[in-house]
C-alpha cells in the first residue's frame, strides 16, 4: 500500500466529510498530476487503499448517481484510534462506530 499514511492521514483529519477522488488523488500527489498517465497511478494506488480501507469497515463508500463521482467518509471514531491509525498501525473492523 503505497499511499497508505498519505490517504489515511488527509481522510481521518477529517471525519465524516466527503471525500472525491480527484481531491485525494490531488493530496497524494501533492497538486495535479502532471500527465494523465501520472493521473491514473496515483488513482489506482489510492483506490486500492480506499478498498482495504472500505473492507476494513473505517471508510464508508457512496456511489455516485448518474454520472456523479463516487463519495468516501471516513467513519467517525475515538480520538485514540484515529491517532494510531495514522501512525500506521493494522486498521481492523469494530473500531468505529
Amino acid at each position: 500500500m503505497r499511499y497508505a499514511t498519505e490517504v489515511i492521514g488527509l481522510m481521518a483529519a477529517y471525519p465524516g466529510r466527503d471525500w472525491r477522488m480527484i481531491e485525494i488523488v490531488r493530496h497524494v500527489a501533492k497538486g495535479r498530476p502532471h500527465s494523465k498517465q501520472q493521473r491514473d497511478r496515483y488513482r489506482q494506488g489510492v483506490l486500492r487503499v480506499i478498498r482495504a480501507l472500505v473492507d476494513a469497515d473505517v471508510v464508508r463508500c457512496k456511489p455516485g448517481l448518474r454520472g456523479q463521482p463516487a463519495l468516501y467518509r471516513w467513519k467517525k471514531c475515538d480520538t485514540q484510534f484515529s491517532q494510531s491509525a495514522t501512525e500506521g498501525a493494522i486498521l481492523g473492523p469494530g473500531h468505529c462506530a
